[in-house]
């Protein structure tokens, strides 16, 4: 490969076999950082920025030019690593005042060697270090940083000072630390194999039965439909994704839909989202007091606001080309959806939540004719409806 160089660094081309191909160079990094990304996607490099506004410049190499972009062209990173000039001049001149240009595209291996031999080429303002391979090779510490290191190490006993310098514990007294650590609380932490307490044993059902699992509601956007399933292990089998990819959504405190489609949330052991509360004014309850709802309180708040209908629908596929469905519905302001699952809860489960986002109402909607029959019509003749939406129950 033969290089020629120009006018200037960013007019750098190399050739092999007498196919000449000009080393990109962008003028404004704020406006290509698209660009930038797809032209150095899977490439090993040395590049260079440079300040437009006074003429510094920083040179560096990576294995992978395309993810080291990612990270300058990541605001937290810069502010993470403002020990760097380029990083702290990026966040003082902005993108828009940088160019980049691609000095060379090397091996992964020959990185660190060709980044060596630009930087004594170019003598960049901005590199801190004086040789790529080592980088506090020819630095030393300020009196400023030397006092702070010795500030932060007064009180500490080191080398000759340290009790324990020159000496060794006995076998007697390794012993006895070793007797002590047996004692001590959950004395297999630190055993493996064969010498873990633990070993080839399982739980037994009594004992599965005891550990709480979390519950968890799924929604998915596009159905509108909410899912309750009693651990995380049941909605990772039935959504058919790893179980670690929804602990990772909790512990990131995820509110964006994992593949824009599904969104979790935990539900307390009594069965409701936790840190929410319901906003119904008719029940002076607080969210722990849901876990178990009145009967009489449930027939009379859907004898306010619940409603029972039949449905008819033209069906190609049926005999009669007609499906006749018997339905009960309500809907509330979707701020109460806690309160529509403790409603669902007592139900047994039954029916589905939908989400009208548009609107801002959730709705509870049982439609299956077993679930009528089997739950929410035993609830009704035991706790009888008091208006004249009885009358819409019976038929």
């Amino acid at each position: 490969m033969k290089k020629t160089k120009n006018s200037s660094i960013g007019s750098l081309v190399q050739s092999n076999n007498s196919v000449i191909v000009k080393l990109p160079k962008y003028n404004n990094v704020d406006i290509e950082k698209l660009q930038i990304l797809q032209d150095n996607y899977n490439k090993a490099g040395i590049y260079m920025f440079k300040n437009l506004i006074n003429g510094k410049s920083y040179v560096g190499s990576s294995e992978n030019l395309r993810a080291r972009f990612l990270q300058y062209f990541n605001t937290n990173y810069l502010l993470r690593n403002t020990c760097m000039y380029i990083c702290r001049a990026l966040l003082k001149y902005d993108y828009s005042k940088f160019s980049l240009t691609i000095i060379e595209y090397c091996s992964p291996s020959k990185c660190l060697e060709r980044e060596r031999h630009y930087f004594y080429l170019l003598n960049p303002e901005y590199n801190l270090t004086q040789d790529p391979a080592a980088p506090m090779s020819g630095r030393k510490h300020s009196e400023k940083s030397k006092l702070m290191i010795s500030t932060a190490n007064i009180g500490l006993k080191k080398g000759e000072n340290h009790p324990m310098y020159g000496h060794s514990h006995s076998e007697e007294t390794k012993q006895k630390m070793s007797e002590s650590a047996k004692k001590r609380k959950n004395s297999g932490r630190f055993k493996k194999g064969e010498d873990h307490p633990n070993f080839c044993k399982k739980h037994s059902p009594e004992s599965l039965a005891k550990i709480p699992s979390q519950q968890i509601s799924v929604f998915d956007k596009d159905t509108n439909e909410m899912t309750r399933y009693d651990s995380i292990s049941a909605a990772a089998r039935a959504l058919n994704i790893n179980n670690g990819t929804i602990s990772k959504y909790f512990a990131n405190n995820q509110t964006k839909p994992y593949k824009g489609k599904y969104i979790f949330k935990k539900i307390q052991k009594k069965g409701l989202p936790v840190g929410k509360r319901f906003y119904t004014t008719g029940l002076n309850r607080n969210l722990d007091d849901l876990s178990v709802l009145n009967p009489n309180w449930i027939s009379g708040f859907i004898d306010g606001e619940g409603c029972f209908h039949i449905s008819v629908y033209s069906r190609s596929s049926s005999k009669l080309k007609w499906r006749v469905q018997a339905n009960l519905e309500f809907g509330l302001h979707k701020n109460e959806l806690p309160l529509l699952l403790g409603i669902q809860q007592y139900f047994k489960g039954v029916g589905n939540i939908f989400i009208d986002s548009k609107n801002n109402v959730a709705y509870f909607k049982v439609s299956k004719i077993e679930d009528l029959i089997n739950i929410v019509i035993p609830h009704f003749n035991s706790y009888p409806l008091l208006t004249n939406k009885r009358k819409d129950f019976i038929l």
